[in-house]
């Protein structure tokens, strides 16, 4: 099965076999010489072989569709966290990629000064995603709560912060007030999608099916 034609069936053959000594070659091989989506979802399943994690970091570096699978299987991995900190700040990666290096970096108790950085960032998908990542870290929060409200502050990191604090109840006065028409645009949407089915949220929703930018309209 390792030599399968459905990638999905080497995955399983490789997470069976991970143990058996005279499948390794073969699976090693597969590392080497399969397809890049192939060689990303064995090395993601066999991530805890201390032979095979040190692969997830060159595959970092692959552009293909599962890229983003690998920052979860080294999350932790204080070995890491360099490549982690240039998945999350550099622009070749999309906007799951990054997301999925910041989830991971959370994970990781010496980034977390760096994930707070990355709210100033030039790069305004990075501050977002870096918002995003810091939900539910309580040492966080006191920099969410800040985003949400400071008028002046990134609209794009106040737009992450909506998200992160979707789920804390006494955030929910806050997100109704970024509902003002006075608010950007992306900001109010945010707040809007945070705040779920609340009829105010509803009705910024519509409000904003008439906005002039085609990506909030959408």
């Amino acid at each position: 099965l390792l030599g399968d034609g459905s990638r999905i069936v080497q995955f399983a053959a490789a997470s069976a076999l991970r143990s058996d000594p005279e499948a390794r070659p073969t699976i090693l091989k597969l590392l080497q010489d399969a397809a890049s989506d192939t060689r990303l979802g064995v090395a993601c399943a066999l991530a805890a072989d201390v032979e095979i994690r040190p692969r997830l970091h060159s595959l970092l570096q692959n552009k293909d569709h599962l890229r983003s699978e690998i920052p979860d299987a080294i999350a932790g991995e204080a070995e890491a966290v360099p490549a982690l900190r240039k998945m999350l700040t550099e622009g070749a990666y999309d906007h799951s990629e990054r997301l999925s290096a910041a989830l991971a970096l959370r994970s990781e108790p010496t980034a977390q000064k760096a994930l707070l950085e990355t709210l100033k960032s030039t790069d305004a998908e990075v501050r977002n995603v870096a918002a995003q990542a810091l939900a539910d870290d309580p040492e966080a929060r006191p920099a969410l709560l800040g985003l949400l409200q400071d008028p002046e502050a990134d609209s794009d990191a106040r737009r992450g912060a909506c998200y992160a604090l979707a789920e804390d109840a006494d955030c929910r006065p806050l997100l109704r007030k970024l509902l003002s028409g006075s608010t950007a645009a992306h900001v109010r949407l945010a707040a809007a999608e945070a705040l779920g089915s609340e009829s105010e949220a509803d009705t910024t929703l519509k409000a904003l099916l008439e906005d002039g930018d085609d990506s909030i309209r959408a």
